[in-house]
């Protein structure tokens, strides 16, 4: 069954942060935060088409927004803990179950706010990196941190070297919700299986991790996060039928997170898995 919801635009007038909220008319929605990469397309769409599956959503903008940063580097994090803050507040979802998405940056950006400690009830990271990343401007090449944290830089280290964008990696263990993480082997924007069995890594040698599930998809490329049946750029990597099923499968199993998460205490309950 598909659901009718309303949408609200947000700006920096009537709320702390620049995007879109669509809450469905039900009487207890579950809250999705949708963060998008560095493309800025993603979140919007992703946010509607889970708004019609019955949750609350809020798609993120980030930057190259009046008001925001105009580009990729050194976004501020406490940009997206005050916007989820209010967004609690705004919509006060049922068991205070809030989620969140993320496709690439927005991906990276949502493993660091849960290492940071942000109470999230279930965390859905898209082809994401394993380390805190770096950006290049590519007018001149210079390397600047793309995210901030009490006004200094994520830890961040520029080593050329390492896999997903530089940087230190993201100490996931420190993570306390379910975690849901999706790769692709042919990514050609990033190396995200690489990435992601790095997370694994981190995670199984840890007492404290937090429950997870890793999902790989052979000959699938970057752009594996967008709702069926949007159509995919294959510049991203992968062939058209790879990222077609990896798309249809990701989608169904990110929705069978989501409800599994909501029916356990605050997200808590998701099985492990390697």
């Amino acid at each position: 069954m598909k659901h009718s919801f309303e949408s609200t635009e947000l700006t920096l007038v009537n709320s702390p942060l620049i995007g879109a909220l669509h809450v469905p008319r039900t009487d207890t929605p579950r809250l999705v935060v949708c963060i998008g990469g560095s493309d800025g397309s993603t979140s919007r769409l992703v946010a509607r088409s889970l708004a019609r599956e019955g949750f609350a959503t809020a798609a993120i903008e980030y930057y190259g927004q009046l008001g925001l940063p105009p580009k990729l580097t050194e976004i501020p994090l406490e940009y997206f803990m005050d916007a989820i803050g209010w967004l609690r507040e705004r919509v006060r979802p049922a068991q205070d179950f809030v989620a969140l998405r993320g496709h690439s940056r927005g991906g990276q950006c949502a493993l660091i706010l849960g290492a940071l400690g942000l109470d999230a009830s279930a965390i859905i990271a898209y082809v994401p990196s394993a380390t805190t990343g770096w950006t290049t401007d590519t007018r001149t090449g210079a390397k600047s941190p793309t995210w901030l944290w009490n006004g200094a830089p994520v830890p961040w280290t520029f080593d050329p070297t390492r896999p997903s964008h530089g940087g230190d990696e993201i100490p996931v263990e420190r993570i306390t919700s379910p975690l849901l993480l999706f790769s692709a082997t042919d990514d050609q924007q990033w190396p995200s299986h690489e990435s992601c069995l790095r997370i694994v890594d981190r995670l199984e040698a840890s007492p404290t991790r937090p429950p997870y599930e890793h999902v790989s998809y052979p000959e699938a490329g970057h752009g594996i996060s967008y709702p069926p049946p949007f159509a995919l750029p294959l510049t991203w990597g992968g062939t058209l039928e790879a990222n077609r099923r990896a798309t249809v499968d990701s989608w169904q199993r990110s929705l069978t997170f989501l409800r599994r998460a909501a029916t356990s205490t605050r997200g808590r309950g998701v099985g492990e898995h390697a």
